[in-house]
């Protein structure tokens, strides 16, 4: 009985082995050469829309706005171009290595082509194109059918594979930004402080071709710190797809986030040779830990309904030490700009320095002195490289106490006016820590060894 058993599946097995080679000869009997597609395919940049329906669930809209394309149904989310590009080119690539034509539906049936079929259609400004992808066949082949034409051509089954049988999240944009990047105009990141619960802001403004903090203090911003930024945003990427249009987001954190980092730039279009601007905002809220203790969080890229997944170093990278942001030279002036400095001392006492080529003259001084005299160049050199180009170990929001103000420096530029002026502060303890306030309202800490150029001249 089990032989019986055993004998009557093989039988069954090369019957339909049998029957699917018949299918095959008898449906692409009016085979002729490999040649492209009987159709006038579009330049692929000029393709705007693209519909995929598998059959099943609701279709898949991609429509393009200039250069960026997006996924329109059944949830808004951003793709990625190449992806899009891929199956553009698939289409426009697709050859016919056979053919057969048929009038009744029960042909159509046979090779997957009758109404309801998954297809694919491309549109290109008032022109439509549309793929009726029918019944894969051996050696990666599938049948097509193109634009409801009486018939179907046989062809190798690549805009199957990318249509039909991938995730259809493999369309998807798993860059957070699109701008973060040269044309990027503004930064900011507001988050949750654990220790005080109260939000922190963080905010860095381009003018020119210069950065500045606006947030939570108005001064310089380093440049190289903001340009790592940039970089770093645009390169995050989502780690993983939660889930779309949830009911509610508060069961992620993403009702009241505990940080949300935005990024403004500029978007410039040229119509009919004039050029437009539009402000565009980009943002990305982070939610709670996956798991308690782990780094990974929820987020949600505002604007989409999609619950994302980040890991611990992409979060870390959207939240930017403030240290790292911040310009940590006492002044923004460049030591080949200055022509000369003033010192004020605490008790009113003043000396004013002349920068004369390569010397330096000891223009007036609380000492009297008949005329100018030179100073040895290293000692102003020496405390100009301080003031100029020595960065602070660390910083204090708000000003120094007026008890501990040493003197106040002022730098004067090629014009013989002020171009920067910084109160000097500096513990009366020994091993004391040295502070300068540029006016900003932030103190920069420097070490004890800071002021011994000061002191020396002071000296003289």
């Amino acid at each position: 009985m089990r032989w019986r058993t055993v004998l009557l599946a093989w039988v069954v097995a090369l019957l339909a082995v049998v029957a699917w080679a018949a299918l095959e000869v008898v449906v692409s009997s009016g085979t002729v050469p490999v040649a492209p597609l009987v159709w006038q395919p579009p330049a692929a940049d000029s393709v705007d829309r693209i519909e995929i329906n598998r059959g099943r669930g609701e279709p898949l809209v991609f429509e393009r706005t200039g250069p960026a394309w997006r996924q329109t149904k059944p949830i808004a989310v951003q793709v990625e171009p190449m992806a899009i590009r891929q199956l553009i080119d698939a289409a426009l690539g697709l050859q016919s290595e056979g053919g057969v034509d048929f009038t009744g539906s029960d042909e159509a049936r046979a090779l997957g082509l009758a109404e309801g079929a998954p297809e694919v259609l491309f549109r290109a400004g008032s022109k439509e194109f549309r793929f009726a992808l029918g019944h894969r066949i051996s050696a990666g082949r599938a049948w097509v059918r193109m634009n409801g034409e009486p018939g179907a051509h046989r062809t190798m089954a690549a805009l199957h594979e990318l249509a039909l049988s991938a995730d259809e999240r493999q369309w998807r944009r798993r860059a957070l930004f699109e701008r973060a990047d040269v044309d990027a105009d503004r930064v900011s990141v507001e988050a949750l402080d654990a220790r005080s619960d109260k939000r922190i802001a963080l905010e860095v403004v381009r003018d020119g071709s210069v950065w500045r903090m606006e947030r939570p203090v108005r001064t310089r911003a380093d440049q190289e710190g903001v340009l790592r930024l940039l970089e770093a945003l645009g390169g995050a990427a989502v780690t993983g797809f939660v889930v779309d249009n949830p009911e509610s987001v508060a069961a992620f954190g993403l009702d009241n986030p505990v940080a949300a980092i935005e990024v403004e730039s500029t978007q410039r279009t040229v119509n009919n040779g004039v050029v437009s601007s539009q402000k565009r905002i980009e943002g990305v809220l982070l939610g709670t830990q996956l798991l308690t203790g782990s780094p990974d969080r929820f987020a949600m890229i505002r604007g989409l309904n999609s619950v994302l997944e980040l890991d611990g170093p992409t979060i870390a990278s959207l939240l930017p030490d403030l240290s790292q942001l911040i310009d940590a030279r006492a002044s923004g002036v460049a030591v080949a700009d200055v022509t000369g400095m003033q010192v004020v001392m605490a008790n009113g006492k003043e000396i004013k320095l002349g920068r004369k080529g390569e010397s330096w003259l000891l223009e007036s001084s609380w000492v009297p002195m008949p005329q100018p005299r030179e100073l040895p160049s290293d000692i102003p050199n020496r405390l100009l490289e301080k003031l100029c180009t020595a960065k602070a170990s660390g910083f204090e929001l708000g000003s120094a106490p007026e008890k501990l103000l040493m003197a106040t420096v002022t730098l004067l530029g090629l014009d013989s006016k002020p171009a920067a002026t910084l109160r000097i502060s500096h513990e009366e303890i020994p091993g004391g820590k040295w502070a300068i306030d540029a006016g900003d309202g932030l103190l920069r800490v420097f070490d004890p060894q800071w002021g011994e150029s000061l002191e020396r001249l002071l000296a003289h």
